[in-house]
């Protein structure tokens, strides 16, 4: 049986993606130069981007790779 997520989260996830999705646009690249630049699957860069579940090691990646600290992420979600 499959967990679900709780709302709250859910949106959490949103905003991130959206935070995500902000930067990679800010340095005008896509999502398939992201993924070879890091080396992380295209579909880990568009679920992150899409609001869907992502992991640590991506998120801390993606940081790194756009060079964000990694609590600046998190500053507006609530």
């Amino acid at each position: 049986m499959k967990k679900s997520i709780p709302e709250k989260h859910i949106k959490r996830l949103s905003e991130l993606g959206c935070y995500l999705r902000e930067l990679r646009m800010s340095e005008n690249i896509t999502q398939k130069e992201v993924s070879h630049d890091v080396a992380l699957h295209h579909n880990s860069i568009s679920n992150a981007e899409n609001g869907y579940n992502i992991t640590l090691v991506a998120l801390f990646t993606l940081c790194d790779y756009y060079n964000v600290p990694i609590d600046q992420i998190f500053i507006d979600i609530e």
